[in-house]
């Protein structure tokens, strides 16, 4: 009977491991499973961020692409510029050129008729 009453005991002792096992089971079950969504969600929340960069990158080539051809643009405006404002300084000084010359032939068509007056 001693023995009886002895593996009844063990039987429960038993029992109430495997209890404790399968409760530990359980929650060790759900830790992992929060820890795969965790990661999971983590994983989307990378996925996004890469895809974000990618199209920030794209967006910094394109503009950086507009840039230079402004730029290129400029300079070749600036340069027509250039060019027009020399022609258009060079034609003053032509014409300033011809005013003195002018003046001086008025001035001495001037003295000469005063000349030929007296």
């Amino acid at each position: 009977m001693e023995e009886f009453v002895l593996m009844k005991q063990q039987l429960q002792e038993k029992e109430e491991l495997i209890n404790t096992l399968q409760t530990q089971l359980s929650q060790t079950q759900a830790e992992q499973a929060a820890q795969l969504d965790k990661r999971s969600a983590e994983m989307e929340e990378f996925v996004l961020m890469k895809q974000q960069l990618q199209e920030k990158e794209e967006l910094i080539k394109t503009l950086q692409t507009q840039l230079s051809q402004t730029q290129a643009e400029q300079a070749a405006q600036l340069d027509k510029s250039s060019a027009e404002m020399e022609k258009f300084v060079l034609m003053l000084q032509e014409k300033k050129e011809l005013i003195n010359t002018l003046q001086t032939q008025l001035s001495q068509t001037q003295a000469e008729q005063a000349a030929q007056v007296r």
